[in-house]
């Protein structure tokens, strides 16, 4: 193949251009107006709570906004379409999620790890609308933490987007079971089963080609 014509077909890592330990003092600045944060929804993921969480530690609550998405794919390509000149896009993601290397690798134009957080799960349980004694049970969750029942034999599993949309198909289903947090369990009113915890989680923040651009103008 024609080493020319190979290298047209590839796509680079952007170059960038900032000191990421002062990321914290960059969101504050007035020439960010807006910081239009895209996370997994619906209410009661441990990506919205954590994008929150985020919001509040770094002082800049008064100008988030948030859009929730139906997957962190959906949260990477909506904060790539934002062109504002004053409006920083951010996406957010958890370090465990079972695609993430594709996305990094895929969206070279991106900046991955703006910034990070470490925050507890929100208590990670079993859960369902009634509970049936059953030969077989159907089981909701997103393919992430699906190994938390690997060591139980009469279980299907059907994945979802989201810990929160797990709860709300199982809602839908009497007799079924799902994998969740605390607040989607309270938000479709589930019966817990049984508690897996809740151990601390990594949760990364990402930005666009546009929002580093608008990074860079802050840092000069």
């Amino acid at each position: 193949m024609n080493n020319i014509v190979f290298a047209e077909k590839l796509k680079g890592f952007i170059d960038i251009n900032l000191n990421l330990s002062m990321i914290g003092t960059y969101l504050t600045m007035d020439l960010i107006k807006e910081v239009r944060i895209f996370a997994l929804g619906p209410e009661g993921t441990n990506i919205y709570e954590a994008a929150k969480l985020w919001a509040k530690e770094r002082n800049i609550e008064n100008k988030c906004s948030f859009v929730l998405c139906t997957t962190p794919e959906e949260a990477v390509s909506e904060a790539k379409k934002v062109n504002d000149k004053n409006i920083l896009p951010v996406f957010v993601l958890c370090a465990v999620y079972f695609k993430l290397y594709e996305l990094y690798f895929f969206n070279t134009d991106c900046l991955f790890f703006m910034d990070h957080l470490y925050m507890k799960l929100d208590d990670m349980q079993l859960a369902t609308l009634s509970y049936i004694e059953k030969n077989n049970y159907k089981v909701f969750t997103h393919p992430s933490p699906a190994k938390l029942v690997d060591s139980i034999n009469n279980v299907k599993l059907e994945y979802s987007d989201s810990n929160g949309y797990a709860a709300r198909r199982c809602k839908e289903e009497e007799g079924s079971l799902c994998i969740t947090t605390e607040k989607a369990r309270s938000i479709y009113e589930l019966e817990k089963i049984y508690d897996f915890g809740s151990p601390f989680m990594l949760f990364t923040f990402g930005t666009s080609y546009n929002g580093v651009k608008l990074l860079e103008k802050c840092a000069v």
